[in-house]
Protein backbone atom coordinates (compact mmCIF):
# COMPACT_ATOMS: atom_id res chain seq x y z
CA UNK A 1 0.00 0.00 0.00
CA UNK A 2 1.02 3.25 -0.92
CA UNK A 3 0.43 6.73 1.00
CA UNK A 4 0.72 10.36 0.52
CA UNK A 5 0.46 13.12 2.56
CA UNK A 6 0.60 16.63 1.18
CA UNK A 7 1.37 19.87 3.63
CA UNK A 8 0.69 23.68 3.11
CA UNK A 9 1.28 27.24 4.83
CA UNK A 10 -1.44 25.77 7.86
CA UNK A 11 0.87 23.16 8.87
CA UNK A 12 3.85 26.09 9.23
CA UNK A 13 1.31 29.02 10.39
CA UNK A 14 -0.38 25.88 13.17
CA UNK A 15 3.48 26.36 14.70
CA UNK A 16 3.87 29.95 14.13
CA UNK A 17 1.12 32.59 13.52
CA UNK A 18 4.25 34.78 11.81
CA UNK A 19 4.97 31.91 9.33
CA UNK A 20 2.01 33.21 7.75
CA UNK A 21 1.84 34.37 3.98
CA UNK A 22 0.73 37.58 4.18
CA UNK A 23 3.18 38.37 7.00
CA UNK A 24 5.69 37.01 4.88
CA UNK A 25 5.22 38.76 2.10
CA UNK A 26 4.29 42.20 4.04
CA UNK A 27 7.90 42.12 5.65
CA UNK A 28 8.83 42.07 2.30
CA UNK A 29 7.18 44.62 1.09
CA UNK A 30 8.41 46.99 4.09
CA UNK A 31 12.68 45.94 3.52
CA UNK A 32 12.24 47.16 0.17
CA UNK A 33 13.91 50.61 -0.68
CA UNK A 34 11.13 53.03 -2.59
CA UNK A 35 12.06 52.89 -5.95
CA UNK A 36 11.60 48.83 -5.35
CA UNK A 37 8.29 49.09 -3.94
CA UNK A 38 7.42 51.49 -6.83
CA UNK A 39 8.30 48.46 -8.76
CA UNK A 40 6.33 46.08 -6.83
CA UNK A 41 3.13 47.94 -7.04
CA UNK A 42 3.53 48.63 -10.77
CA UNK A 43 2.59 45.15 -10.51
CA UNK A 44 0.19 45.17 -7.77
CA UNK A 45 -2.43 48.01 -7.64
CA UNK A 46 -4.29 47.17 -4.62
CA UNK A 47 -1.24 47.20 -2.24
CA UNK A 48 -1.11 51.08 -2.71
CA UNK A 49 -4.85 50.89 -0.88
CA UNK A 50 -3.16 48.69 2.11
CA UNK A 51 -5.46 46.30 0.84
CA UNK A 52 -3.24 42.91 0.56
CA UNK A 53 -4.52 39.82 -1.16
CA UNK A 54 -2.73 37.09 -1.61
CA UNK A 55 -3.20 36.35 -5.30
CA UNK A 56 -2.27 40.08 -6.50
CA UNK A 57 0.95 39.18 -4.69
CA UNK A 58 1.76 35.92 -6.03
CA UNK A 59 0.48 37.45 -9.66
CA UNK A 60 3.19 40.25 -8.87
CA UNK A 61 5.69 38.04 -7.97
CA UNK A 62 5.31 35.92 -11.10
CA UNK A 63 5.13 39.00 -13.31
CA UNK A 64 8.92 40.21 -11.65
CA UNK A 65 10.17 36.56 -12.51
CA UNK A 66 8.78 36.71 -16.06
CA UNK A 67 10.34 39.80 -16.73
CA UNK A 68 14.13 38.46 -14.90
CA UNK A 69 13.68 34.93 -17.34
CA UNK A 70 12.90 36.87 -20.16
CA UNK A 71 15.77 39.39 -19.61
CA UNK A 72 18.11 36.96 -18.59
CA UNK A 73 17.76 34.97 -21.49
CA UNK A 74 17.77 37.67 -23.74
CA UNK A 75 21.67 38.64 -22.03
CA UNK A 76 22.15 35.33 -21.83
CA UNK A 77 21.82 35.14 -25.85
CA UNK A 78 23.90 38.45 -26.29
CA UNK A 79 27.06 37.58 -24.48
CA UNK A 80 26.98 33.44 -25.23
CA UNK A 81 25.98 32.80 -28.79
CA UNK A 82 27.53 34.16 -31.63
CA UNK A 83 24.56 35.52 -33.58
CA UNK A 84 23.92 37.49 -30.34
CA UNK A 85 27.62 39.32 -30.59
CA UNK A 86 27.25 39.82 -33.95
CA UNK A 87 23.88 42.04 -33.82
CA UNK A 88 25.48 43.83 -31.06
CA UNK A 89 28.21 44.57 -33.40
CA UNK A 90 26.29 45.03 -36.29
CA UNK A 91 23.75 47.60 -34.49
CA UNK A 92 26.23 49.10 -32.15
CA UNK A 93 24.71 48.12 -28.96
CA UNK A 94 25.61 47.83 -25.22
CA UNK A 95 24.52 44.95 -23.14
CA UNK A 96 25.90 46.81 -19.82
CA UNK A 97 22.84 48.24 -19.10
CA UNK A 98 20.71 45.34 -19.14
CA UNK A 99 22.66 43.42 -17.34
CA UNK A 100 22.26 46.14 -14.51
CA UNK A 101 18.47 46.32 -14.99
CA UNK A 102 18.70 42.12 -14.21
CA UNK A 103 20.87 42.58 -11.02
CA UNK A 104 18.27 44.48 -9.76
CA UNK A 105 15.63 42.37 -10.55
CA UNK A 106 17.32 39.54 -8.74
CA UNK A 107 17.97 41.54 -5.70
CA UNK A 108 14.30 41.80 -5.48
CA UNK A 109 13.54 38.16 -5.40
CA UNK A 110 16.39 37.24 -3.54
CA UNK A 111 15.12 40.12 -0.93
CA UNK A 112 11.79 37.94 -0.76
CA UNK A 113 13.96 34.46 0.20
CA UNK A 114 15.76 36.77 2.57
CA UNK A 115 12.19 38.12 4.62
CA UNK A 116 10.99 34.19 4.88
CA UNK A 117 14.44 33.23 6.08
CA UNK A 118 14.30 36.35 8.25
CA UNK A 119 11.04 35.11 9.93
CA UNK A 120 11.46 31.47 9.90
CA UNK A 121 15.04 31.05 10.71
CA UNK A 122 15.73 30.00 14.04
CA UNK A 123 11.89 29.54 15.23
CA UNK A 124 11.43 25.87 14.12
CA UNK A 125 12.50 23.96 17.28
CA UNK A 126 11.77 20.95 18.64
CA UNK A 127 10.22 22.11 21.83
CA UNK A 128 7.88 24.17 20.08
CA UNK A 129 6.73 21.69 17.62
CA UNK A 130 6.10 18.87 20.09
CA UNK A 131 3.84 21.90 22.03
CA UNK A 132 1.79 22.76 19.57
CA UNK A 133 1.73 20.18 16.76
CA UNK A 134 1.55 17.24 18.77
CA UNK A 135 -1.55 16.44 17.05
CA UNK A 136 -0.23 16.12 13.92
CA UNK A 137 3.08 14.52 15.41
CA UNK A 138 0.84 11.65 16.55
CA UNK A 139 -0.95 11.43 13.65
CA UNK A 140 2.08 10.87 11.32
CA UNK A 141 4.18 8.62 12.97
CA UNK A 142 1.05 6.16 13.24
CA UNK A 143 0.94 6.30 8.90
CA UNK A 144 4.91 6.25 9.39
CA UNK A 145 4.56 2.81 11.10
CA UNK A 146 4.69 -0.47 9.00
CA UNK A 147 6.13 -1.20 5.84
CA UNK A 148 3.86 0.86 3.43
CA UNK A 149 5.41 3.33 1.19
CA UNK A 150 4.79 7.04 2.30
CA UNK A 151 5.54 10.44 0.17
CA UNK A 152 5.15 13.22 1.86
CA UNK A 153 4.86 16.87 -0.46
CA UNK A 154 4.93 20.12 1.07
CA UNK A 155 4.71 23.11 -0.30
CA UNK A 156 6.52 25.33 1.99
CA UNK A 157 10.20 26.84 1.92
CA UNK A 158 10.42 25.72 5.86
CA UNK A 159 12.50 22.92 7.24
CA UNK A 160 9.60 21.44 9.79
CA UNK A 161 8.79 18.27 8.07
CA UNK A 162 12.63 17.67 8.26
CA UNK A 163 12.79 18.39 11.47
CA UNK A 164 9.98 15.97 12.43
CA UNK A 165 11.20 12.92 10.66
CA UNK A 166 14.70 13.71 11.74
CA UNK A 167 13.18 13.52 15.61
CA UNK A 168 10.57 10.37 15.09
CA UNK A 169 12.26 8.39 12.47
CA UNK A 170 15.98 9.34 11.70
CA UNK A 171 17.68 10.37 9.32
CA UNK A 172 18.72 6.77 7.70
CA UNK A 173 14.90 6.05 7.66
CA UNK A 174 13.54 8.75 4.69
CA UNK A 175 15.31 10.32 2.06
CA UNK A 176 15.06 14.00 0.62
CA UNK A 177 16.78 12.82 -2.69
CA UNK A 178 20.34 14.79 -2.01
CA UNK A 179 23.55 13.05 -1.60
CA UNK A 180 26.52 15.23 -0.19
CA UNK A 181 28.70 15.62 -2.36
CA UNK A 182 32.16 18.17 -1.91
CA UNK A 183 31.93 21.24 -0.21
CA UNK A 184 31.32 24.93 -0.96
CA UNK A 185 34.40 27.18 -1.42
CA UNK A 186 34.00 28.71 2.01
CA UNK A 187 34.09 24.55 3.47
CA UNK A 188 30.66 23.72 3.85
CA UNK A 189 29.26 20.97 3.05
CA UNK A 190 27.19 20.56 0.01
CA UNK A 191 24.37 18.15 -0.62
CA UNK A 192 23.18 17.39 -4.48
CA UNK A 193 19.76 17.02 -5.78
CA UNK A 194 20.27 13.67 -7.54
CA UNK A 195 17.31 11.38 -7.06
CA UNK A 196 19.70 8.56 -9.26
CA UNK A 197 22.43 8.34 -7.07
CA UNK A 198 20.28 8.58 -4.11
CA UNK A 199 19.00 5.35 -5.03
CA UNK A 200 22.82 4.62 -5.76
CA UNK A 201 24.14 5.46 -2.44
CA UNK A 202 20.98 4.40 -0.36
CA UNK A 203 19.24 2.13 -1.82
CA UNK A 204 15.20 1.57 -1.43
CA UNK A 205 13.47 4.21 1.43
CA UNK A 206 10.51 3.63 1.97
CA UNK A 207 9.68 7.25 3.29
CA UNK A 208 10.20 10.23 1.09
CA UNK A 209 10.09 13.73 1.39
CA UNK A 210 9.27 16.11 -1.76
CA UNK A 211 9.52 19.76 -1.26
CA UNK A 212 7.83 20.90 -4.00
CA UNK A 213 8.43 24.49 -3.94
CA UNK A 214 12.16 24.19 -2.82
CA UNK A 215 13.16 24.93 0.31
CA UNK A 216 15.23 27.60 2.09
CA UNK A 217 18.67 25.55 2.23
CA UNK A 218 18.09 24.87 -1.42
CA UNK A 219 20.17 26.90 -3.89
CA UNK A 220 20.42 26.89 -8.19
CA UNK A 221 24.13 26.84 -9.62
CA UNK A 222 23.64 28.79 -12.49
CA UNK A 223 26.88 28.23 -14.63
CA UNK A 224 25.62 24.62 -14.83
CA UNK A 225 21.91 24.54 -13.48
CA UNK A 226 22.89 22.41 -10.53
CA UNK A 227 20.71 22.31 -7.57
CA UNK A 228 21.75 21.75 -4.03
CA UNK A 229 21.33 22.49 -0.58
CA UNK A 230 22.97 23.61 2.56
CA UNK A 231 22.69 22.60 6.37
CA UNK A 232 20.75 25.79 7.72
CA UNK A 233 23.31 25.92 10.43
CA UNK A 234 26.00 26.65 7.60
CA UNK A 235 23.35 29.29 5.87
CA UNK A 236 23.18 31.10 9.36
CA UNK A 237 26.93 31.43 9.85
CA UNK A 238 28.02 32.52 6.66
CA UNK A 239 25.03 35.00 6.57
CA UNK A 240 25.04 33.49 3.15
CA UNK A 241 21.80 35.07 2.19
CA UNK A 242 23.03 38.61 2.64
CA UNK A 243 26.49 37.97 0.56
CA UNK A 244 24.64 35.97 -2.00
CA UNK A 245 26.10 36.76 -5.35
CA UNK A 246 22.91 36.69 -7.75
CA UNK A 247 25.15 36.03 -10.56
CA UNK A 248 26.33 32.63 -9.55
CA UNK A 249 23.95 31.36 -6.49
CA UNK A 250 20.20 31.69 -6.67
CA UNK A 251 17.54 30.41 -4.11
CA UNK A 252 15.96 27.40 -5.10
CA UNK A 253 12.68 28.14 -4.48
CA UNK A 254 9.61 28.29 -6.47
CA UNK A 255 7.53 31.63 -5.47
CA UNK A 256 4.25 33.72 -7.30
CA UNK A 257 2.57 32.00 -9.70
CA UNK A 258 2.92 29.23 -12.46
CA UNK A 259 4.41 27.31 -9.58
CA UNK A 260 3.37 23.71 -11.40
CA UNK A 261 5.27 25.16 -14.67
CA UNK A 262 8.19 25.80 -12.67
CA UNK A 263 8.20 22.58 -10.58
CA UNK A 264 8.34 20.72 -14.17
CA UNK A 265 10.96 23.01 -15.59
CA UNK A 266 13.55 22.47 -12.59
CA UNK A 267 12.61 19.25 -11.00
CA UNK A 268 10.48 16.77 -13.12
CA UNK A 269 13.48 15.86 -15.10
CA UNK A 270 15.42 14.49 -12.11
CA UNK A 271 12.39 12.61 -10.80
CA UNK A 272 11.36 10.84 -14.50
CA UNK A 273 15.19 9.90 -14.73
CA UNK A 274 14.52 7.15 -11.77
Amino acid sequence: MKKVVLTGNGLSVGLNRAFALQNITQTFYNKLTPEHQKFIQHHMERIQKDEYIQVDFEEAIASIEQVHDALDSYVNFLINEEEGKKYLESEGLGVEELQSHLTKIKEIIISYTSSIVEIIDGNVHWEQIGDRLSGFINWLQAELQGNDEIDLFTLNFDLLLETILLRTVGTDEFTDFHVKRGKTPDGHDKFNFDPQQTLNDFDYRRIRLHHLHGSLSSFKRLSDGRIFKLRTEDIRLSDLYKKLDANELFPSIITGGFKSKCFLQEKSAEYCSI
